[in-house]
């Protein structure tokens, strides 16, 4: 069985419509990488996209991956999207250590 492989790069100027859009993409099985390395920070708006964003991929049995996040953004995103957490993969920890260096 063939899996769709979904890559977006997210637009951090467009902020919760990046996310809006990245829903309507979504398929069931599927599999999506978003692209985070141009948002510098996210929104109240850009987190409660995300959050529906993971509902969604929870109900069409869906993965999130989340690619070139800087370390705010990642713990906002842990902090705020808690609970749904589970759909989207976090970064492997050589990545967010390369992330802290960099700054």
């Amino acid at each position: 069985m063939s899996t769709d492989l979904i890559y977006l790069a997210i637009d951090g100027e467009r902020g919760a419509h990046a996310f809006d859009e990245a829903m309507e993409k979504l398929a069931g099985g599927a599999e999506m990488v978003l692209d985070l390395s141009s948002v510098p920070r996210v929104t109240t708006g850009s987190m409660m996209a995300m959050e529906k964003l993971a509902a969604a991929a929870d109900e069409k049995a869906a993965r999130i991956a989340l690619r070139g996040v800087n370390i705010d953004v990642y713990r906002a995103l842990k902090v705020g999207v808690g609970a749904l957490y589970g759909s989207l993969q976090s970064l492997h920890r050589d990545e967010l250590d390369h992330e802290k260096r960099d700054r």
